[in-house]
């Protein structure tokens, strides 16, 4: 074999490192915990690393140079055709859901999510147009904010279809439905189908366990409602020919991470212990899972359907709660952003 061809071998093997070393670790933490948002960003290092290693290698042969040619010309046209049509979809999507749901900020979060996107690069160009330091230093700022904030954005999109494909068939001991406001005393759409979910769930696992598996409508009372939560969905759900028997009420959480806490320990007392299925809305998953990671709590997350006006404004709510509940991503972007202001700030400094 000649010296040629075995650099090309070392090149590969060499290239393939970094890989082989995140598919283990993919591996190795989707085994672990399901419900760690760690593997959405696994993936995309891994999915990146591959992408890298196909465009080292392929070039290498006569075809492959043509074929990178072009899909790197699609992916250009593609990305290009998102980056303009994102904020516009953004801001459509966050004038209807004002007209159909309110102007809450958690309603409006997707219109101010695209007026961002409008705006940022707009600003940034006008900070280095001014072509001052402290102007110069802002414009990086915002620059690296804006990036960080969208690939930690893009790892909880990731996590969150990596972990609704590896749950939509899991079973459990007990169902537990998470609750939301009621609306004039009775159930609205989005917390039909998180119970609609949860019956589809109870029949699943009492099918592949061949008894009864328990529902547990889980809600206290907020301050606007006549009656808890739990007792208005189990309500809903012996009106639609559940058994009542079937039913566990829990009537005290008043937040994400009291309801598997204070329901888990209802199924146990009927000795149904062992894992358990939460059912929230589906985007309302990735938030309730890590919660119940966090806790010990051996349960998984199942979905319940959310109509698709609704999603992108549930999914920015749901990231913000995420973000909030993790306050180091935070500092880990203001702890990037810093250098590079730094930087830039002295650059300009010399440039004056």
């Amino acid at each position: 074999m000649s010296e040629q061809a075995w650099a090309a071998i070392l090149s590969v093997v060499a290239l393939s490192f970094v890989p082989a070393v995140l598919t283990a670790w993919f591996l190795w933490a989707r085994r672990r915990d399901i419900r760690a948002l760690r593997n959405g960003f696994i993936a995309m290092f891994l999915f990146y690393s591959l992408s890298s290693l196909v465009v080292s290698v392929v070039p290498a042969f006569e075809l492959g140079r043509t074929v990178v040619a072009v899909v790197w010309s699609v992916f250009g046209a593609l990305l290009l055709i998102g980056v303009l049509a994102l904020p516009a979809l953004l801001v459509a999507n966050g004038l209807r859901m004002a007209r159909r749901e309110g102007r809450s900020l958690g309603n409006l979060l997707s219109l101010i999510a695209g007026v961002g996107i409008f705006a940022a690069p707009l600003i940034s160009v006008g900070l280095v147009a001014l072509n001052q330091p402290w102007s110069v230093a802002i414009a990086a700022v915002l620059v690296v904010a804006v990036a960080w904030f969208g690939f930690v954005f893009l790892g909880f999109l990731v996590h969150t279809v990596l972990y609704a494909r590896r749950v939509r068939g899991a079973t459990g001991n007990a169902v537990i439905v998470l609750g939301s406001q009621l609306v004039r005393d009775r159930v609205p759409p989005l917390l039909a189908g998180r119970l609609a979910a949860g019956v589809l769930a109870a029949e699943r696992s009492r099918t592949a366990l061949g008894r009864e598996v328990p529902l547990v409508p889980s809600g206290g009372q907020g301050a606007d409602e006549v009656r808890p939560e739990g007792v208005g969905m189990a309500q809903w759900l012996i009106e639609q020919g559940v058994d009542p028997g079937a039913v566990i009420v829990e009537d005290a959480a008043r937040t994400t991470e009291e309801n598997p806490t204070l329901s888990v320990a209802l199924p146990r007392e009927r000795g149904r212990a062992g894992p358990s299925l939460a059912a929230p809305s589906h985007h309302h998953a990735p938030r309730a899972a890590p919660p119940a990671r966090d806790l010990g709590i051996d349960a998984q997350v199942v979905g319940g359907r959310t109509a698709r006006y609704f999603l992108p404004s549930a999914y920015l709510r749901e990231f913000v709660a995420v973000l909030r509940a993790r306050p180091s991503t935070i500092v880990v972007g203001a702890l990037l952003s810093l250098p590079l202001a730094i930087v830039a700030f002295r650059i300009a400094m010399i440039q004056n």
